[in-house]
């Protein structure tokens, strides 16, 4: 090998070496996203009562987002009843 195939290993692996600590602080920083996200819920996928009470806005039985709320306390799928 000479000395400029050598170099071009060298500076190939810098900048192997940089790509590789980019893609890592894009995964912590999208893992610390997603923390944040499991701690508060979206507004939008939670159905409230107005007297403290939350739920998923996505049906346990069928899946679909059709929760509503019926009375305070008590929330119902429009799909399934």
């Amino acid at each position: 090998m000479t000395l400029d195939t050598i170099a071009w290993i060298v500076i190939g692996c810098g900048v192997l070496a940089s790509m590789v600590t980019v893609v890592h602080f894009i995964i912590l920083d999208l893992e610390e996203k997603e923390r944040a996200l499991r701690k508060k819920p979206l507004k939008k996928e939670i159905v409230e009562d107005g007297h403290g009470a939350m739920w998923s806005a996505h049906c346990p039985e069928c899946g679909e987002k059709t929760m509503h709320v019926v009375r305070p306390g008590k929330v119902q799928c429009g799909n399934c009843g």
